[in-house]
């Protein structure tokens, strides 16, 4: 998660907005290619409700075909045009030089969403009054309960060789392996998973709010997965969360939960802060401005991941595009972030700037491994396989959108989008219904965990691109 506060940006321009329904997909009943010779196979079911990937159209790149629904209208069309008519970057183009305008692709995932006050469902309506009742940014009402197949080993610094730090007195720096069920040295097959938590690059850690998260995750995928704790400002400013990040991908490459062993497969997974640390570490070894001179030779030489996940990724710290004004919460409204929205799109891009300064310092927030965003066109071309979830009620919807369509029109390998429908800033974590007990259920929180987990089962064992 991350804490917004949110500021005029002077190269800041909205453009037109169609009034149209975003993308529903969880009506819809397409199954997923589990296997690389495609066979289908349903992922998730309930209440007659299945949630896949469409297999790609033969005439259409896969990350273009999986972004082509606004509502009932076919848009591939205009994707297309969009992304052949847009102007050419040489692939070293200054981010400065690519300035702050959205691109047509991401403009079409803009839209009000429109709907009637009751449409919202009952279990989304109830967190909603529950996270503005407690106002403290949905902390509250995150999930409480663990997996209980899972299993959690902490790995101190002295075992992983991460840097040891402290927070308000405390000693900090360990991190923690969630083990599926079954795991054993025996049965490893050397598939891991990065775990990079959020909170605004200043708050939480792997054992604070995150392992209802991890042990799901876990669970669910089959893989081992290493949360880490990498340092926080405001005592460890920018760069120490990259440099933590690209040491913790260099470390799980050669360990596993066992001891020293060569990884098989690699993801990075990452929410809000850790979503935008994630994509900086994945860029790291091309966009190494700002890093220190060791960091940046182990960026050169470490493996690159198999596959990146996002949840709700904060990758814009100037927060200049299109979702910081259209996404606005006004008390007892229906549409908008109700989680970190102050009212006015003024206040909450303010707010936002000035605070995340803790962070970044004086280093540019357009840094790519600030915001990676801001990344050239040649670095996001060789983006590895790339699943974002984002909510439609996000100030930082635009985070992932704009994210997205620059790295598919700079040619990415595979980038896929999912904006789930009245959801909020990392929806996944609120699956027990913000605490409302059985009957509270957050539905859409079960189908983003198996919608990502299926994304991750199609790299199983395949190198990095």
């Amino acid at each position: 998660m991350v804490a917004i506060a949110g500021a005029t940006c002077s190269c800041f321009r909205l453009g037109a907005r169609t009034r149209v329904e975003f993308p529903h997909f969880l009506t819809r009943t397409p199954t997923w290619p589990r296997e690389r010779h495609h066979a289908q196979t349903p992922l998730f079911s309930r209440r007659g409700v299945q949630t896949a990937y469409r297999r790609a159209l033969a005439s259409f790149p896969r990350h273009l075909a999986e972004m082509s629904k606004l509502g009932d209208k076919d848009v591939r069309p205009q994707l297309l045009r969009a992304i052949q008519s847009k102007p050419q970057q040489a692939p070293d183009t200054p981010p400065a030089l690519a300035g702050c305008d959205p691109s047509e692709v991401a403009k079409m995932f803009d839209a009000i969403v429109v709907g009637a006050p009751g449409d919202v469902g009952a279990v989304v309506a109830e967190c909603r009054r529950r996270i503005l009742r407690d106002g403290d940014g949905g902390t509250a009402t995150l999930d409480r309960e663990e997996d209980s197949t899972a299993r959690v080993v902490p790995v101190p610094p002295e075992t992983t060789g991460f840097v040891a730090w402290e927070k308000e007195g405390k000693p900090r720096g360990t991190a923690e392996w969630v083990l599926p069920k079954g795991w054993s040295p025996e049965t490893d097959t050397g598939d891991r998973i990065l775990f990079l938590h959020g909170g605004a690059y200043v708050w939480f850690s792997p054992s604070d709010g995150y392992r209802p998260l991890t042990t799901r995750l876990a669970a669910r995928s089959g893989v081992p997965v290493l949360a880490i704790d990498y340092r926080l400002a405001p005592e460890n400013p920018y760069p120490a969360a990259v440099v933590d990040g690209v040491d913790a991908l260099d470390w799980i490459g050669r360990n596993g939960p066992g001891g020293p062993a060569a990884a098989r497969t690699i993801f990075l997974v990452g929410d809000s802060a850790g979503g935008g640390l994630a994509l900086a570490t994945a860029l790291a070894k091309l966009e190494p401005e700002g890093l220190p001179e060791a960091t940046i030779d182990k960026a050169a030489a470490v493996r690159n991941p198999s596959a990146v996940v996002t949840l709700s990724a904060y990758t814009d710290l100037t927060c200049s595009f299109p979702s910081y004004r259209t996404r606005t919460y006004a008390a007892g409204g229906v549409h908008g972030d109700f989680v970190f929205s102050m009212g006015t799109a003024d206040l909450d891009i303010r707010g936002s700037v000035e605070g995340v300064k803790v962070y970044h310092g004086d280093a540019s927030p357009h840094l790519p491994t600030v915001s990676p965003i801001y990344a050239r066109p040649g670095s996001l071309k060789a983006l590895p396989p790339t699943l974002m979830l984002v909510g439609d009620a996000e100030l930082m919807l635009s985070d992932t959108t704009e994210f997205a369509a620059r790295a598919i029109e700079a040619g990415a390998h595979a980038v896929d989008v999912r904006v789930y429908r009245r959801m909020w800033h990392v929806w996944p974590m609120y699956s027990e219904g913000c605490n409302q007990g059985e009957i509270g259920t957050l539905e859409e929180a079960e189908l983003a965990m198996a919608e990502l987990v299926a994304f991750l089962d199609q790299y199983i064992g395949q190198a990095p691109p």
